[in-house]
This record gives structure tokens, sequence and C-alpha cells, in this order.
């Protein structure tokens, strides 16, 4: 299962991903179904920023969910999308989740201060949202490696 996700992930996002995601997602999705089969879910609380900040990591988390109902006939909620996501969104950037945590909050802070400076409301649907907060992934990512090699 986790290496039929993992292999989607990485032709979608045209990537190769970084190995240690074989184990966490594994760990996680072996949890998560127990958990399920268990009747105990987890809010995710961060379900909105994932899906509007790493919309094509979340797309991928969706098709997860189908992948994991195919091998185990569970419904996953919405929360389990978006903690693949994050899996993926890590595994991709070679993040960990507290810097996954900062970026996500950076991200939100630079689009506040655009939509309040610029007095706008962005089309979070749009092609150029998209570009714009993947350039700020980036940005954001690059900026956390370069204060790291300062310590």
């Amino acid at each position: 299962m986790a290496n039929e996700i993992i292999s989607y992930a990485q032709i979608s996002l045209n990537k190769e991903l970084d190995e240690n995601i074989y184990i966490a997602l594994t760990d996680h999705l072996n949890f998560a179904v127990k958990r399920i089969r268990q009747g105990i879910t987890l809010t995710n609380s961060m379900l909105w920023e994932i899906k509007h900040y790493y919309n094509h990591e979340y797309r991928i988390g969706k098709e997860a969910i189908g992948i994991i109902k195919q091998y185990t006939g569970l419904d996953m909620p919405d929360d389990e999308v978006g903690f693949i996501a994050l899996h993926i969104l890590n595994s991709e950037l070679n993040l960990d989740m507290d810097h996954s945590r900062m970026m996500t909050k950076i991200i939100q802070d630079v689009l506040n201060i655009v939509k309040y400076h610029f007095n706008i409301v962005i089309d979070e649907e749009s092609l150029d949202y998209e570009r714009f907060v993947t350039h700020l992934k980036f940005f954001v990512q690059r900026a956390m490696k370069e204060q790291e090699s300062r310590i």
C-alpha cells in the first residue's frame, strides 16, 4: 500500500522522495488503519492550511485514501488525507514535522500580509495562487536551511 502511494506521489510530483518516506508512511498507515478499525479518529488541526497551501500534496493524499480503501475496505476521513499529504511534503522537501509547521505558519503570514497590504481577495483555486504558494514553499525551505547552516 505504501509503495503504491509513494510511487504515485513520485510520478505526480515528477521527483524522487526522500527514502525515509518508506518507513514514515508505512508506520503512519499501519497505525491509521488500526485506529480507524477501532473507531478512533484524530483531528488534523492543520487540515485547512494543508488543503490551501499544499494543494498538490493534498490531492496525492486524496488518491492515497482511494488506494487504502482498495487494500483495506476502509473509508478514511479527510484528516488522514492531510496527514498523508504532510508526509509527502516532508519527504519532498526533506523536512521534519516541526519545520513543516513553521513553513505553514510563515506561508500563512505572508499570504495575510499580501491580502491586507493590497486589500485583495485571493482566488485560492487559481493557478496563480498555486504557483505563488509553491514559490513561497521553496523560499521558506531555502531560508530555513540557510538559518540552520549559520548555527
